[in-house]
């Protein structure tokens, strides 16, 4: 648990009656240093608070027609305090973020048809779990959604090899083990992706090409900023 500000309320508020409601708003004031570990604490998981709240409880009389607090309170005031849970839907955290200037959020919607063969499955299966445990979030869940998008990626490979044009020559799998480092095999995407989007000059562009396209390059982004380097440093 780690303590990331605090948020305040400096009004003064009617009690609601049994049947009612009290609209309180509390001003949160926090660096972008605190926002940034609030980010790398949730690890994509639900942007979810715990707030301690505290406060003070006055009896006093109220004007009928106005429902304003007529002088002094009563007595001496009570103190209160208790724990309270707040979450936020991603795209509405994502959007305050955004506004703040600390940091865009990019989300896609793709929508695959249901297999019909037991490859298709497989394949589908595999996504599944991939979109799943990247819902989710959580440290370890990286590897997870890498390991579960390969899976699909090899059942794809099995039933529909990828096709390349002439002059194409891949590097043997012994030489891929030998040399290539993961920087090296995503740049290879890297290449691979603007070469697609060479395409969408001189062609039609679809909505599924464009959310690969676009996808991916926020992934390749967010993967060089998360190895140190600034997205104005990516070659």
């Amino acid at each position: 648990m780690r303590d990331l500000g605090v948020a305040f309320d400096s009004d003064t508020h009617l009690a609601p009656r049994p049947s009612g409601s009290s609209k309180i708003s509390l001003e949160w004031r926090a660096s972008h240093a605190a926002l940034a570990c609030f980010e790398n604490l949730r690890q994509g998981g639900p942007p979810r608070f715990r707030l301690d709240l505290s406060g003070e409880v006055f009896v006093c009389d109220v004007d009928s027609r106005s429902q304003s607090p007529i002088g002094a309170p009563r007595g001496m005031s009570e103190a209160w305090s208790g724990p309270l849970w707040i979450e936020y839907p991603h795209d509405v955290w994502a959007d305050w973020l955004r506004e703040l200037g600390a940091g865009t959020h990019v989300f896609f919607e793709a929508t695959v048809p249901p297999p019909v063969t037991l490859q298709g499955k497989e394949i589908v299966a595999a996504l599944e779990e991939a979109e799943t445990t990247l819902r989710r979030g959580g440290h370890g869940a990286w590897r997870s959604v890498g390991v579960a998008a390969r899976n699909a990626l090899d059942h794809w490979r099995a039933t529909d090899p990828p096709a390349f044009g002439n002059e194409w020559n891949p590097p043997s799998a012994s030489a891929l083990r030998a040399s290539w480092t993961k920087e090296h095999r995503a740049n290879a995407i890297r290449y691979w992706l603007h070469q697609l989007c060479h395409m969408a000059a001189h062609e039609d562009f679809t909505r599924d090409e464009a959310l690969l396209a676009t996808n991916a390059l926020a992934a390749l982004l967010a993967l060089r900023a998360g190895s140190g380097g600034g997205i104005a440093e990516v070659p």
